[in-house]
């Protein structure tokens, strides 16, 4: 992993310590791989339910990792891609400009290795932690202008339904207050916080609610379009961290539950 930015050794530092910990992970996983070559001027995930899913680790080329049109960094040979795939779409684009080769995995048949192995799952909880802090820090360096916004506040009560699975999203939510449960296909696979922030990922990809969020308690949800929460996190960093450490219990709350069907 590496950027075109200006920036310290921090960065390098994160970058050479997630490339360790990947080269680590691989070593100890054993799971079925297809090797593939990626077309060139391609994108990755596609946004499409049938691109997603996978994991891919970089045997040669590059890729880059895109955000409203903004080279954000670039995957280089040896790193994992894919891993925001396991939760969800990426909420960023993977592009190749000249053809990549990559080994491809399931993300569920990796999932189901690591349930059965306490040694792997540690080790992939900090990988998965590595890398949210390498895009963290990135993302914090394309975060400079400041602006004002104006939430819309909502009230719901309990089995009030906030998001509806399949619908068309373009608003950010955070949960000011209360409490929501999680689910796809009416079976709860989470829940949501309060102070979290959920509906980004329909939001910047332009995809339908992948899941329903039903409110439990009577809870206060504030709103903004799509656009302006880009400005948002363009101008405040602590929204991104906030953002991070949402994805991250959602990893960890993925965990516990491949764990309790392995």
């Amino acid at each position: 992993m590496f950027t075109l930015l200006e920036i310290d050794s921090e960065f390098n530092e994160l970058a050479k310590h997630h490339r360790e910990l990947i080269t680590s992970f691989m070593k100890e996983v054993s799971i079925v791989c297809e090797e593939v070559t990626l077309p060139s001027e391609s994108d990755v995930y596609g946004g499409t339910p049938k691109s997603q899913g996978y994991l891919y680790l970089l045997k040669q080329g590059r890729l880059s990792y895109q955000l409203h049109d903004r080279t954000l960094f670039f995957y280089e040979e040896g790193d994992l891609v894919g891993l925001d795939s396991c939760l969800s779409a990426e909420s960023g684009k993977l592009k190749t400009d000249f053809a990549v080769i990559a080994d491809k995995m399931r993300a569920e048949d990796l999932l189901t290795t690591i349930s059965k192995n306490e040694s792997l799952l540690r080790s992939w909880i900090a990988l998965q932690e590595s890398h949210s802090a390498c895009l963290k820090f990135l993302m914090e360096r394309f975060l400079q202008n400041q602006s004002d916004f104006h939430p819309e506040v909502t009230h719901y009560e309990a089995g009030d339904e906030i998001l509806k699975e399949g619908d068309t999203g373009g608003d950010v939510y955070t949960l000011a207050e209360g409490h929501a449960d999680v689910t796809i296909e009416g079976v709860k696979v989470g829940e949501v916080l309060a102070d979290e922030i959920f509906g980004a990922i329909a939001s910047l990809t332009g995809s339908t609610r992948s899941a329903t969020v039903t409110a439990t308690q009577r809870s206060v949800v504030l709103s903004l379009p799509g656009d302006q929460f880009v400005e948002l996190i363009q101008s405040r960093p602590h929204t991104v961290q906030k953002l991070v450490e949402g994805m991250a219990r959602k990893i960890l709350d993925l965990n516990k539950q491949v764990m309790g069907k392995g």
